[in-house]
């Protein structure tokens, strides 16, 4: 087995075929290429590392090197893993295991202290990157959840059509704006960029024509037969709070389904508004120590993580 980075890859046209077969993502070269220009979590970076057997690609580990602000108010690198994948043919090798472990090595030698990664309960991975030493981080999953599905007529499309029209322009440098003046006194994923909040949009994790950005607060969401999948919502005032989460209702012709809620105003607002609430969930972000301290060496309990800065 052979082990080189993605920017020693000259065919990457196999990459297509490998992350749709391990979750669905269709991502050309060329749109990866994009991304490697612009997301700042990964310029400068091997971005990852590919194993080679036989002269195929068997195996792909992300790469990113993320900001984020540590309990002291310092900036704090993290080593950030995303797109691990193996090729069907290849399965059970230990291809997984080699490509962490060349992961991990970039970092440390980068003098990163913590790799992190997020990944599902319900995966086989999970597992694996228990044995790895990787932890779940525990106030991530303090986080609740919230759905509704509100009253339609018996005579409602099931499937009703999404809005028609151009779709608006969503003004990111607000978002930004938004999110630093609520984080300013937390620590954790504290440190959003403009590159990888474009690349979250250029993902359908949240689409202009079902969200809405304002001056004390916005609204992130996606539509799925019908139903709005809200990624992030922050108000500074119990009125907007109450406006946002309205207009997603009322951009919803089925369900809303509010995840990661991690700010105490817009979660009592929701449940003033007759949203359900259930706690935990199967997504996780995990972290491993890479330099001999803990995370709670790096964190407190003011670490702050939105599902907008899913990687």
């Amino acid at each position: 087995m052979q082990i080189i980075t993605y920017h020693e890859l000259k065919d990457k046209t196999d990459l297509f075929l490998l992350w749709a077969k391990s979750f669905g993502w269709l991502c050309t070269p060329k749109q990866m290429d994009h991304w490697v220009k612009t997301d700042e979590r990964l310029i400068g970076t091997p971005v990852g590392v590919c194993a080679i057997i036989d002269g195929n690609l068997a195996g792909f580990v992300g790469i990113m090197e993320i900001p984020t602000r540590n309990k002291h108010g310092d900036t704090e690198i993290v080593g950030g893993i995303w797109a691990v994948s193996t090729r069907p043919m290849y399965a059970r090798r230990g291809v997984g295991g080699y490509l962490l472990e060349a992961a991990e090595k970039h970092f440390r030698s980068k003098g990163i202290r913590l790799s992190l990664l997020t990944t599902s309960r319900t995966l086989i991975s999970y597992r694996g990157y228990v044995s790895f030493g990787y932890r779940e981080i525990e106030k991530v999953n303090s986080y609740a959840h919230y759905y509704k599905i509100p009253q339609r007529s018996a005579k409602a499309d099931p499937f009703p059509p999404g809005p028609k029209g151009k779709a608006p322009k969503l003004d990111l440098e607000q978002i930004l704006s938004n999110f630093d003046r609520y984080a300013r006194n937390h620590c954790g994923f504290t440190n959003r960029l403009i590159g990888a909040l474009k690349e979250q949009q250029q993902m359908g994790y949240f689409e202009s024509r079902y969200s809405t950005v304002q001056d004390d607060g916005h609204l992130l969401s996606s539509s799925q037969m019908g139903s709005l999948s809200v990624w992030e919502i922050i108000a500074f005032k119990q009125k907007t709070a109450r406006e946002l989460i309205q207009r997603a209702v009322e951009l919803s012709t089925a369900g809303v389904y509010v995840r990661y809620v991690f700010d105490p105003l817009v979660a009592a607002t929701l449940e003033k508004m007759s949203f359900r609430k259930d706690p935990g969930s199967y997504g996780v972000l995990m972290a491993k120590p890479l330099a001999g301290v803990t995370i709670d060496d790096i964190y407190d309990d003011t670490f702050l993580w939105s599902s907008a800065d899913f990687f």
